[in-house]
């Protein structure tokens, strides 16, 4: 006989349209009156207990950043906006850039590193170059420079290149990247605290910060 295991924790962003949840929502909730414990990390539209990274925020350190260091023309590598994880991102990030007076150019593709390194690959199609590239992702982050170094690029002496997440890997590059620390194993530790508590009336929130992680692949504009 099958048993239902006692909890599930859901990681990975939710869609902005709760309607593309509906069908996992219900379920949830058919799991949830059976005994089972639900949580999620990421926003979602499940109506369960949820770890939040507060991904506006994360996404005004990341602009924040590239504004104080003097970049004016900034290009955003940017996932699909119907996963609220990039919604929320770019919120954060466009909020930051227009009240700076930066207008950034944004292009989407795959949230993966191979999108990363296609959005890299067009930016001869600019009139002109950026001097920055916010990737929305480390792991995009890193098919961006992937790419630069292809085509010849110096980062960040040429240009400069930010990510979001930390990554284990990001500190081991070459350049090493500048990025947003989401505190990921925190985040799951809370998410199984959550399963182990007896269930509340209402879902239970849990935002957690994060914070700036400067290193080599960023750098002040040259002032010609």
């Amino acid at each position: 006989m099958v048993q239902d295991v006692e909890g599930i924790i859901i990681a990975g962003s939710g869609y902005v349209d709760p309607a593309k949840e509906a069908r996992a929502k219900d379920v949830l909730r058919a799991y949830q009156r059976r005994g089972g414990r639900v949580a999620v990390i990421g926003r979602h539209h499940l109506g369960v207990d949820a770890v939040l990274p507060d991904n506006v925020a994360i996404g005004a350190l990341a602009a924040d950043h590239l504004v104080k260091l003097g970049h004016q023309n900034v290009l955003v590598a940017s996932g699909s906006e119907q996963l609220t994880t990039i919604a929320d991102r770019l919120s954060g990030i466009c909020s930051v850039f227009e009240q700076a007076g930066v207008q950034p150019t944004v292009w989407h593709d795959a949230f993966t590193l191979a999108g990363g390194a296609r959005i890299a690959s067009r930016i001869g199609d600019l009139a002109t170059p950026p001097s920055a590239i916010l990737a929305i992702s480390d792991l995009m982050a890193i098919g961006v420079l992937q790419e630069l170094r292809r085509m010849g690029m110096r980062v960040p002496d040429d240009i400069s290149v930010v990510g979001i997440d930390d990554i284990a890997v990001a500190q081991s590059l070459a350049p090493a990247l500048t990025t947003v620390a989401v505190p990921l194993t925190e985040m799951g530790e809370i998410a199984f605290g959550m399963l182990r508590k007896p269930a509340a009336i209402r879902p239970r929130r849990r935002i957690v910060p994060a914070h700036l992680v400067v290193r080599e692949s960023t750098a002040g504009v040259t002032q010609n």
